[in-house]
Order: structure tokens, then C-alpha cells, then sequence
């Protein structure tokens, strides 16, 4: 077994976003943190062209691997150009993943939108996602669709889209965190979705219950859920990693690092990655 390290660079969202921190910056921490690779998001780009062109050598100065690619796009919704917009966003990202080396690249499906019944909705988004894998094919790039708040949210709603567009090019982005935001099983979850995982983002979650004033109210169940440091919360994430390993998954387990906005991200970043391989150790006794 090889699991991997690796981490997004959304666990740095406050940094990156309000210019404390660059994407070299990023790199430099996570090879000084020694990750093993790192996934970079759509988001957070300054002067695209001349970090693009720089990443390659920090890369190497870290140590480092490109993992994986993000956008962040949706799908469901019913002005049509709206949904061009989406389109274009992944088509964008799949000319990015490409060009910098990312042979994964993760995308969502879609808010769920009322009114929409889930088959409906599903049908929607797999005939989305059969137009765009044909250039994700051309470009040799993985899209991996993420279990993320709406649709699809739970296993059976990833593997039926997976199975639905019936591409190489589309495969399963396993979340940890949002399975419980779904009020799914995440064990359960990842034993299902097994077989299709390209990629791994290891959050965690706490819970309270409804009402609560912590959190936010559960995309699907009565109760509340709040990001937080991984290790502290209520996602079985060794066990998760067991399964994913036991069925034959030597890729990386990338963190996404969220919780309050009070809290210092480094320490947060660096409290999550001593935990993830904490769960390496264990499970390979």
C-alpha cells in the first residue's frame, strides 16, 4: 500500500484570497511541511500566465507533485446561459489542467435546484458531463466528479452518473467530509464508491443538532454540521482510508483543511496532515 499526502490549496482560502499568501508561497509551505503533491484550484490564481509558467520549477524546488486540478461549476440550472457559462468554466479548466501538467481535475455537479426531481436532475447533469468528457478525453485529463451539497451527494448518486456517461474520463472524487453532510454513512459511502475513486479530499465534520446556533443546517438531515480541524470531529477517516486501501487505492488523500475563520490555517494545515498520517501507520500494522 502507498497512500500519499497531498493537500488543496482551498485549506489556504483566507491566505490565498486576501494576498497574504501566493501560490508560490503555498508550495513553499507544503514542501517545508513535506506533503507528497498538492491539488491547486481555478480560485486563487494572481497573474495566471506567469504563475503557470513558474509552477513547474516550484514544484521541484518542494518536491512536489501536481495532483490534480479544481473548478468549481454548476450544472443544474435551467437558464441556458447559465448553464453555458458552467460549461465553459470546465472546458476552461480542462485547457488549464492540461497545460500545466494536472492529468485530474475536479468538478461538481449542481446545487439542487426545488422542483427538480433527482432522476431529472441526474439525467441533466450526465448529459453535461457526456459533451465535456469528449475534450477531457482529447486532453488526457481525469474529471472527477465531487460528492458536494447537492447532486450527486451520495454514492449512489455518483456511481449512477459515472455509469450514466460511461467515460474513462469521469470518475469519483471521494470527499470524507460531505458524506456527512449529506447524511450518509461515509465508510458505507467510500466501501460503494471504491471501484471508481481517482482522487481523495480528507476534511472532517462536527455535529449538532438542529437549531444549533454552530453550523449550518445539513444539506440532507436534521442537524447541523461545522467544518473543523481534521482528527477533531465525528468522519471516520482511518476507517475510510482502510476500505479505500483494502480495495486497492494507492493515490493520494488530499486535505482540505476548513474550520472557523479565527483559527491560524498553517496550524490547522499542519494538525491535519500529522492526523492523516497518523491513519497511514495505523493501517498499515
Amino acid at each position: 500500500m502507498a497512500l500519499k499526502t497531498s493537500i488543496t490549496n482551498y485549506s489556504f482560502n483566507r491566505s490565498l484570497r486576501s494576498g497574504k499568501m501566493g501560490i508560490e508561497g503555498f508550495l513553499d509551505f507544503c514542501g517545508k511541511a513535506k506533503f507528497d503533491g498538492v491539488d491547486l484550484m481555478v480560485y486563487f490564481w494572481k497573474d495566471k500566465d506567469a504563475e503557470m509558467a513558474n509552477l513547474p520549477k516550484w514544484l521541484e524546488r518542494n518536491r512536489l507533485r501536481l495532483v490534480g486540478y479544481g473548478v468549481g461549476n454548476n450544472f443544474l440550472v435551467r437558464d441556458a446561459a447559465e448553464l453555458a457559462k458552467a460549461k465553459e468554466i470546465v472546458r476552461s479548466g480542462i485547457e488549464d489542467a492540461h497545460r500545466i501538467g494536472a492529468r485530474m481535475m475536479r468538478v461538481f455537479g449542481g446545487g439542487k435546484v426545488e422542483g427538480w426531481a433527482t432522476d431529472a436532475a441526474l439525467d441533466h447533469l450526465a448529459g453535461c458531463f457526456r459533451e465535456l468528457v469528449k475534450i477531457a478525453e482529447d486532453k488526457d485529463v481525469v474529471l472527477t466528479v465531487e460528492n458536494h451539497g447537492g447532486l450527486p451527494g451520495t454514492a449512489e448518486e455518483v456511481i449512477r452518473l459515472i455509469q450514466a456517461v460511461g467515460s474513462p474520463c469521469l470518475a469519483s472524487l471521494l470527499d470524507t467530509g460531505n458524506f456527512v453532510d449529506a447524511g450518509a454513512d461515509p465508510v458505507d459511502a467510500a466501501k460503494k464508491l471504491a471501484p471508481y475513486v481517482r482522487h481523495v479530499h480528507v476534511k472532517d465534520m462536527l455535529k449538532f443538532p438542529l437549531g444549533s446556533d454552530r453550523g449550518h443546517k445539513a444539506s440532507r438531515g436534521d442537524f447541523h454540521t461545522e467544518a473543523c480541524t481534521v482528527g477533531k470531529g465525528v468522519v471516520p477517516n482511518k476507517e475510510i482510508f482502510r476500505v479505500l486501501a483494502d480495495a486497492g487505492y494507492d493515490g493520494y488523500l488530499s486535505l482540505e483543511a476548513e474550520g472557523p475563520e479565527d483559527e491560524d490555517e498553517g496550524k490547522r494545515v499542519l494538525a491535519g496532515l500529522a492526523h492523516i498520517r497518523k491513519c497511514i501507520r495505523e493501517i498499515r500494522k
